[in-house]
């Protein structure tokens, strides 16, 4: 099950900060996070194709969109940059 539509969020309104975008939501019953990884994976991949975009250059850094995506727990990524935040600050 999907759903598109428009979201206005009453946070204010900048030059810097819309508050009102479009959200695609989505749902599927009976499957875990790894499932919706692969599928999201497979989502972004099958996008960036169909406009013909392999790579992306991002803050002077490339993002090949070919290869598998780097998988991180949250409890991993937490640690690591928690304590690389905590190290810094001493």
């Amino acid at each position: 099950m999907y759903e598109i539509s428009k979201v206005f969020r009453n946070e204010g309104m900048d030059r810097n900060h819309n508050p009102e975008f479009t959200m695609l939501e989505f749902y599927k019953a009976y499957v875990d996070y790894h499932f919706l990884m692969d599928f999201v994976e497979s989502l972004i991949r099958t996008a960036a194709e169909a406009v013909g975009v392999t790579k992306l250059e991002v803050e002077g850094g490339s993002i090949d969109l070919s290869k598998q995506f780097e998988r991180s727990s949250y409890m991993d990524l937490l640690t690591k940059y928690s304590c690389a935040i905590w190290l810094n600050r001493i």
